[in-house]
């Protein structure tokens, strides 16, 4: 089983109110491929450029996109014989 360890992390600058005041819906660009995920937190993905939208649900102020790329970097583990 392939275990994808890749991280994204959104931050609002300009911030108002609490950070629970905002939706983040990524996409995977590479796929097109709208995520689930809601929060500010990207994780556990697989290499591969992702987008973000930021929403203030209070204002209803969105944001541009932004994007992230998440690089391929595999580890292998140490075997000692």
């Amino acid at each position: 089983i392939q275990a994808f360890s890749g991280t994204v992390t959104a931050t609002v600058t300009n911030q108002v109110g609490a950070i629970t005041d905002y939706t983040f819906a990524w996409t995977d660009i590479e796929t097109s491929s709208l995520l689930t995920d809601t929060d500010r937190f990207l994780t556990e993905r697989d290499s591969s450029t992702y987008s973000v939208v930021v929403t203030h649900v209070v204002t209803g102020c969105v944001s541009t996109p932004e994007s992230a790329q998440v690089l391929n970097n595999t580890s292998l583990p140490a075997v000692v014989m």
